[in-house]
C-alpha cells in the first residue's frame, strides 16, 4: 500500500492532476454498469515525462486489474503507446445471504438483502433478478454474507422427489389414474421413478407439475 501511495504521489507530482482526471473520466465512461468504483495506479512505464489517456481506445479488464491504453512522452521526447496498470474495486448492488442457506433450499427474496459490494474478484456471475429468485434452489450451501451467484443456483424441477402425483395408466381406450409419489426430481418430458400408495414402483413420463403417464 505504501508503494502504491508513493507511486500515485510521484505521478501527481510529476505530471499534475490532469492525468488523474483523464484516467477517472476514462474509467467512469466504461464502468457505468457498476454503482461506483475505486482505483489505484500500480504500474507505470519507466522514463515518464507526461502521460495522456487514449480515450478512443478500449481497456483490458481482468478481474480487479485494468490495463488502460496511454500515450507516453518520455525524457527523450519520444511518444510511445503503452498501458498503465490499475487495480479496481468495482462496487455493485447485489443480493447477499442474510444467514447460512442449506443445499437444495427453495430460494426466496427474504433470504437475501441488497448491499453494495466489491465484485471485482467475485467468482461467478452475480444474480440480480429479484422477481425470479423464487424459481431457483441452491445446489451448494450458501454462507451468510455471500453474494448470490448463478453458479450456486439451479431451476427448481417441475417435480421434486416426494411430490404427490396423479399417475395415469393407459390400456387401450381405458385410462386409470391413481395417487403416487415421485422418487426423483424431473422436468416435463423426462422419465422418473414413482411409487404408488401400494408401494409398487413404476417408471413414468412427466406431463406437468403434478401428473405423470405410467410407462412400465
Amino acid at each position: 500500500m505504501v508503494k502504491i501511495l508513493s507511486l500515485i504521489m510521484f505521478v501527481t507530482s510529476l505530471i499534475g492532476n490532469q492525468f488523474d482526471k483523464e484516467l477517472r473520466n476514462y474509467l467512469a465512461e466504461r464502468l457505468t454498469s457498476y454503482n461506483d468504483f475505486e482505483y489505484e495506479l500500480i504500474r507505470l512505464p519507466k522514463g515518464v515525462k507526461r502521460i495522456k489517456v487514449l480515450e478512443n481506445e478500449e481497456f483490458q479488464l481482468n478481474g480487479d486489474i485494468a490495463y488502460v491504453p496511454v500515450e507516453i512522452y518520455n525524457n527523450q521526447h519520444n511518444i510511445i503507446n503503452s498501458f498503465v496498470t490499475v487495480r479496481l474495486k468495482l462496487m455493485k448492488k447485489v443480493y447477499v445471504a442474510v444467514d447460512d442457506i442449506k443445499p437444495e433450499t427453495k430460494l426466496t427474496p427474504d433470504l437475501f438483502e441488497e448491499k453494495i459490494m466489491d465484485v471485482s474478484t467475485l467468482r461467478g456471475a452475480y444474480f440480480l433478478d429479484k422477481a425470479k429468485i423464487k424459481n431457483f434452489r441452491n445446489v451448494r450451501k450458501i454462507y451468510k454474507g455471500s453474494i448470490l451467484v448463478e453458479e450456486l443456483m439451479e431451476k427448481i424441477p417441475d417435480i421434486v422427489s416426494g411430490d404427490v402425483l396423479e399417475a395415469i395408466s393407459q390400456s387401450g381406450s381405458v385410462a386409470v389414474s391413481t395417487k403416487a409419489f415421485a422418487r426423483e426430481d424431473g422436468n416435463v418430458g423426462e422419465r422418473i421413478k414413482i411409487r404408488t400408495i401400494d408401494n409398487i414402483q413404476f417408471t413414468a413420463e412427466i406431463i406437468d407439475n403434478n401428473k405423470v403417464i405410467v410407462l412400465e
